[in-house]
């Protein structure tokens, strides 16, 4: 076989053909496929381009990259070119615009650039900039499912900076095995990346391993949606990056209409269908700043309780100076009436490093209407209102949730409360294990009406709380309030340390003096200890008692 020289009339380089009858996949070359870019005709020859490394010039297909033309049209030739033949599609420096419905991927696409400067910028007119079935497009089988999809090394970034919640840079639905890695998405106006279930309302869409990586998310005013939102997948890990200026984080009008405020830098969020699958997601090594928005930073909402969801792991993240209502917000069973009827989606929040900044009126976490979630080994410090654990509004039915199966272990709770003077408002909770947890002063004053837990409505059951560290606990170190109802038999409080007092045996209370609780008596098996003299004293039957403390 020989080879010729030819002069490539796009990028002026001299590039090698090797005479062959055959396509890289093994087939007949035709003169229908002889595009004078893989594949040409000369003297009656077949010839076919010799790609070094496997890399394909999408420059090579009159893709400009001036940011002035318009490049869509052909850098699709060039992915569905190079797609076919196993390619890598490199992409130069350049600023590549997109218009219309954007890039199309397909099976076998592996798209390159070299970083930052490697540019798509999304027309105002376009719908997406890239995507993966776009519209309706896909099937409900997962087998009939874009597969083997790289995108590396680029820069997606809107044009416009104006908020548009459906406009997404990465649109992706019915995809399998895709890997996004050290991208950069820049002021999207909707979501950077949407893996979602069709973009038409109703239609089953299934995602199965995605993985993002070492991606760059800055939504520059937050005139955005969300970073990342995750309407369907099995398995996704969404790993070392770092989000900033995420989510709407206020209620702005648009031609009339009010628009809330946004979720936050990564929501996962099924709509409200039975087909929906949430399971095998794994959030960790991120950073997150200045993301605004609510329910959270990161939230977990599950508007169904048939939902396939469970298996959700955020590890080793660090949260701070954001303004998100919720550092984290788990939800994953809306629509329970009961402790019966919860879904067992276990999520698991560990080794997290969640810092709040006083003044911006938000909460470390929100956990309603959920089973089984275990909270380990993170550390949440300085936020102005408390952590709420399940939720019920009161006379209002509609607003009443339950959780249970909730596990919280070796956590460092600092300064939770702040404005709220109390760390914790519980509601209905059954089987809540709280151990080896550290709690410091809910404010900075150490006032003696401060609350860790306070149990204001609804009911609760098998509460445990063993081998905790109490910090400035000048206040009550857990109130179980007038309209609230517990199982007492149920509940365990063993072996916690305060400040100065061991308490091995009793329930529920702990203050420095005899205080009333907002103008009424503490409950039955309030217990403090007087310093001065040396006693300790429980309330019960409406008068104090003197104790005896024994190991």
């Amino acid at each position: 076989m020989t080879t010729i020289e030819l002069n490539d009339p796009f990028t002026g380089e001299w590039t090698s053909f090797l005479e062959t009858d055959f396509t890289y996949e093994g087939s007949a070359i035709t003169d229908a496929l002889c595009d004078d870019i893989i594949y040409k005709k000369v003297t009656g020859k077949y010839y076919r381009r010799i790609l070094i490394e496997n890399i394909i010039n999408a420059i090579w297909f009159g893709v400009t990259g001036n940011g002035t033309i318009d490049d869509t049209n052909k850098i699709n030739e060039a992915i569905t070119k190079s797609a076919a033949i196993n390619g890598i599609l490199f992409f130069p420096e350049g600023r590549y615009k997109i218009t219309g419905s954007g890039l199309n991927l397909l099976n076998n696409s592996n798209l390159l650039g070299i970083g930052k400067d490697t540019v798509f910028e999304m027309d105002d007119n376009a719908y997406w900039c890239i995507s993966a079935n776009s519209g309706s497009g896909g099937t409900d089988d997962v087998n009939d499912n874009i597969k083997n999809i790289t995108v590396k090394n680029i820069h997606f970034k809107s044009v416009n900076n104006q908020f548009s919640e459906f406009k997404h840079l990465m649109n992706l639905n019915a995809v399998s095995d895709m890997i996004i890695e050290s991208c950069h998405f820049t002021q999207f106006r909707g979501d950077g990346i949407y893996i979602g279930s069709s973009n038409i309302e109703g239609l089953e869409r299934h995602n199965e391993r995605v993985f993002v990586r070492n991606c760059h998310f800055d939504g520059v005013n937050h005139a955005n949606r969300n970073g990342i939102t995750i309407i369907d997948c099995n398995t996704a890990v969404i790993e070392e990056c770092t989000f900033a200026n995420c989510s709407l984080d206020e209620r702005i009008t648009i031609d009339g209409k009010i628009i809330p405020r946004m979720p936050g830098a990564i929501d996962i969020e099924p709509d409200t269908h039975d087909f929906h699958i949430v399971k095998n997601i794994t959030i960790k090594n991120n950073t997150f700043k200045n993301v605004g928005g609510s329910p959270g930073v990161i939230s977990i909402i599950i508007n169904k309780i048939t939902t396939n969801c469970g298996n959700i792991v955020i590890e080793n993240n660090y949260i701070s100076e954001c303004t998100s209502a919720n550092a984290i917000c788990i939800s994953t069973s809306r629509g329970a009436t009961s402790f019966d009827e919860l879904n067992d989606c276990m999520v698991t929040v560990q080794n997290n490093i969640f810092e709040g900044t006083p003044g911006f009126d938000n909460r470390a976490m929100t956990i309603t209407a959920s089973k089984n979630v275990k909270i380990f080994d993170n550390k949440f410090s300085n936020f102005d209102r408390s952590c709420i654990i399940s939720y019920e509004e009161p006379d209002n039915i509609a607003e009443k949730s339950y959780i249970s199966n909730i596990y919280m272990e070796r956590n460092l709770f600092h300064k939770l409360g702040l404005t709220e003077q109390v760390s914790f408002s519980c509601f209905n909770i059954k089987n809540f294990q709280f151990k080896n947890n550290e709690l410091k002063g809910v404010s900075e004053a150490n006032n003696a009406n401060d609350f860790f837990f306070y149990f204001i409505r609804g009911v609760s059951s098998e509460i445990i709380f063993e081998r905790n560290t109490f910090i400035n606990s000048s206040g009550y170190t857990i109130v179980m309030g007038p309209s609230h109802t517990t199982e007492e038999n149920t509940n365990t409080f063993t072996s916690n340390h305060f400040d100065v007092l061991y308490n091995w045996n009793f329930h529920w209370l702990r203050e420095s003096a005899p205080l009333t609780l907002r103008n009424a008596a503490p409950p039955n098996g309030h217990v403090f200890y007087d310093e001065t003299n040396n006693v300790s004293q429980i309330y019960l039957g409406g008068t104090w008692k003197t104790i005896t403390m024994e190991p």
